[in-house]
């Protein structure tokens, strides 16, 4: 029987001044703890697919369900049942994925989108993706760089698109 623990975090989508910054640094731990899980798993199941070639695509939250912040977050074993995932599910498993079978050091990144109308998106939007670190001899095709507001720039991989997320939703 699996098990489905539930962490009710009020903090994420939040409007008050601080709400954006805790709920980024909410959800970075609870990233952190999920590419943990898998990546205890990849290690434990080494014959694991690789999550391109596992069959898994890219399903979108259910956003009458889900808009309100009622998202399950799955680990790999869930994801290969269900055969589909969300941003944090597959990019999660991508990191796990690079770092146990090629010794890279990826992580999660979270891309913030604010606000919402109230109606059709009624709280802010976070998308998850891949960050490749910096100075590799090559990337793969799907690693593109961003640059933030702020001036910074990552270079990005979005599992999500890859796996049959509409371009424009990235």
């Amino acid at each position: 029987m699996a098990y489905h623990p539930r962490f009710a975090v009020d903090n994420i989508g939040e409007e008050h001044p601080n709400a954006v910054e805790m709920a980024l640094r909410s959800m970075g731990h609870l990233l952190t703890a999920l590419v943990a899980i898998d990546v205890d798993f990849l290690r434990a199941f080494p014959r694991t697919p690789l999550l391109y070639q596992s069959g898994v695509v890219y399903d979108r939250m259910q956003d009458e369900v889900d808009a309100c912040g009622d998202d399950a977050w799955a680990d790999i074993p869930h994801v290969l049942a269900a055969t589909r995932g969300d941003c944090e599910d597959l990019a999660c498993w991508r990191v796990a994925e690079l770092r146990v079978r090629f010794g890279v050091a990826a992580t999660v990144a979270v891309l913030f989108q604010p606000g919402g109308d109230g109606v059709t998106r009624p709280r802010h939007l976070y998308h998850i993706l891949v960050r490749w670190p910096e100075g590799l001899a090559g990337y793969p095709a799907g690693v593109y760089r961003k640059t933030l507001a702020d001036g910074t720039t990552m270079l990005l991989e979005c599992p999500s698109t890859a796996l049959g997320m509409p371009a424009a939703a990235a």
